[in-house]
């Protein structure tokens, strides 16, 4: 029942994030050449980009992508995502990744079944690309799972 609920929660994320358009824009003259889009939709907020306060809230009813300078890039979140029946939340979780020009990305909270660390499943499309809504299609854009920085069970709470 468990991956049910996982497996429909992640289609109506892809759905939704098909259908996204840009909700928040970092730099305005970065070129959208050098650019990544990541969706925070069932995500949570972020606080910090690089260092610099920011408010990027998560939407459940309408998707959210953040578009922001591809490079090594250095997130603070506010978790609050809920997958299939678990809800994780975290206060100041701190997630590092080199986003790639040209791609948008799909972040999935979610815990490590060797570690039982927290972290995010990360999915990577070309822009333009068309999402698949089966987990076989999805699963050829699995890029890594990545830990937050500062994960740990006390770190952050996971209700079932």
């Amino acid at each position: 029942m468990k991956k049910l609920l996982l497996i429909v929660t992640v289609f109506a994320m892809l759905f939704l994030s098909c259908t996204t358009t840009v909700g928040i824009i970092y730099d305005e003259s970065t070129p959208l050449e050098q650019s990544s889009w990541f969706n925070i939709t069932n995500f949570g907020t972020v606080t910090a980009y690089n260092g610099l306060t920011v408010n990027w809230k998560s939407k459940t009813v309408s998707p959210t992508m953040v578009q922001i300078p591809a490079g090594n890039t250095l997130l603070e979140i506010d978790i609050s995502s809920n997958v299939g029946n678990t809800v994780y939340t975290g206060k100041g979780m701190l997630l590092r990744y080199n986003f790639q020009p040209g791609k948008q990305y799909l972040f999935i909270v979610s815990r490590n079944n060797e570690s039982g660390t927290i972290g995010v499943r990360v999915y990577a499309y070309d822009i333009g690309e068309k999402i698949g809504l089966t987990l076989g299609a999805m699963e050829p854009h699995f890029v890594e799972f990545v830990y937050f920085l500062n994960s740990n069970p006390g770190g952050t709470t996971i209700l079932n």
